[in-house]
């Protein structure tokens, strides 16, 4: 059987997404305890959130034509407007964001980045780590492989969430590293299948030599 694939297509807003900051609380009625005045509010109000514009939803492109798209995720800006340009290029993250939902709430976006982001850097510092993936929800076929004719699995993550750990996921089992470049910051692929030593310590030969150079300079 050869490697599993993951098909996912990138659907966006045709007319885009527009931020919706979070209300403030409706007035306290006569009688009412501050608790029962917060239940009283609709969650949909009290977080910041991400909504599509009520265009079509028109497909994007496929994520494999990305593969590495979860590393994008994983340096996306802290606020809400990295989080609005993310969502704007690659469309809804969760079911929450389609049309009709609630919105994409920012703050569980940023979570998840910074999850990420924390899962990269110890795969990066030590490969043997566990590497517990978040899925909530996959299916899977089986499907002929037109190249090879065998046999190929398909998985089908349900969300743009489930797609990127599915990529993180996909990365690492091939048995090779994440590893972070000492002269960019950025995370790149090493070991067997890539042009890097799995033990590499800049992305490059040319981040290799800037940083060797900035060295001597500053030594």
């Amino acid at each position: 059987m050869t490697t599993p694939t993951i098909d996912f297509t990138l659907w966006r807003d045709q007319r885009g997404y527009m931020l919706l900051p979070k209300a403030p609380l409706p007035p306290r009625r006569a009688g009412q305890s501050r608790f029962d005045r917060i239940l009283d509010t609709p969650v949909s109000c009290m977080f910041d959130r991400i909504v599509g514009r009520g265009g079509p939803l028109v497909p994007y492109k496929s994520i494999s034509k990305i593969p590495e798209l979860f590393k994008i995720f994983a340096t996306i800006s802290r606020t809400p407007k990295g989080v609005l340009d993310f969502i704007s290029n690659y469309g809804p993250f969760t079911h929450a964001g389609i049309a009709g939902g609630t919105g994409d709430t920012v703050a569980t976006i940023i979570d998840q980045a910074e999850e990420m982001t924390k899962r990269l850097n110890l795969l990066s510092a030590d490969s043997r780590l566990g590497a517990k993936i978040p899925i909530t929800s996959l299916r899977g076929f089986l499907v002929t492989d037109r190249a090879t004719g065998g046999i190929a699995l398909k998985i089908v993550p349900s969300t743009l969430r489930d797609a990127l750990w599915l990529q993180l996921a996909q990365a690492l089992s091939d048995g090779t590293r994440m590893r972070k470049c000492r002269h960019c910051d950025e995370w790149f692929r090493a070991g067997a299948g890539t042009d890097r030593r799995a033990d590499a310590e800049f992305c490059s030969d040319e981040h290799r030599k800037r940083h060797n150079s900035l060295k001597r300079s500053k030594g």
